[in-house]
């Protein structure tokens, strides 16, 4: 099987997301309900996926991203990225981590009597797109001077049985884990809380004190 896709379509829905469709046989092999499932694709230091470019004995650049869309019968995927017009180096191949993607998959899989709150961190207001929720379920769109962590530990607790999905940079990732854990003692099992990168860090930096952080906890 030709393990290569091909860029089909590229658009720019909001001033700083780029939604891309990829297309190829490989990807038949996905699951269907691949969506909110993540790919990482590969660099060379000039930001060319030609990896024939990386010379021999250097890892080429790696970046995760979230499939926000599977389409089987045309064997591709979409994907939401975050544009970058600045400057920033080993940060600028990619979107770390194009978050409302994710999201939005998890939010349109929850059962239609869920009660409870979606927060959702976006560069600014003009990023902010429509979503399908469940009636009890609050969006709440946040933008990035605004804190995370401040934000959802201010909500009011709902009562039932709690569950919890986040995704979100490594530091805001550990002040919600202890909030979800040990204040509001939701149990192991019933949480998913994930670091998708670290502000300043690159990937396999990231991937470093992610292992040293879940020796510690």
């Amino acid at each position: 099987m030709n393990n290569e896709v091909r860029v089909i379509n590229s658009i720019q829905i909001t001033p700083n997301m780029q939604r891309v469709t990829l297309q190829g046989e490989c990807l038949s092999a996905f699951s269907k309900n691949c969506a909110g499932n993540y790919i990482k694709l590969l660099f060379a230091e000039n930001g060319s996926t030609d990896i024939s470019l990386v010379p021999q004995g250097q890892r080429p650049v790696m970046r995760t991203y979230t499939i926000r869309k599977h389409i089987p019968e045309e064997n591709s995927i979409e994907v939401d990225f975050v544009r970058h017009d600045t400057e920033q180096g080993d940060h600028s191949y990619a979107a770390k981590w194009a978050k409302q993607a994710s999201l939005a998959t998890k939010i349109q899989r929850l059962p239609i009597n869920a009660t409870g709150y979606a927060v959702i961190q976006v560069i600014d207001k003009e990023d902010i797109q429509p979503l399908s929720a469940p009636e009890n379920i609050e969006v709440l769109w946040i933008t990035a001077s605004e804190s995370l962590a401040e934000t959802v530990t201010s909500l009011p607790w709902k009562d039932g049985k709690v569950s919890v999905w986040s995704a979100c940079e490594f530091d805001i990732m550990r002040e919600l884990r202890q909030y979800f854990r040990n204040e509001k003692n939701v149990e192991r099992e019933f949480i998913y809380i994930s670091s998708y990168w670290k502000n300043g860090v690159s990937e396999d930096g990231h991937k470093d004190i992610k292992r040293q952080d879940a020796a510690n906890t």
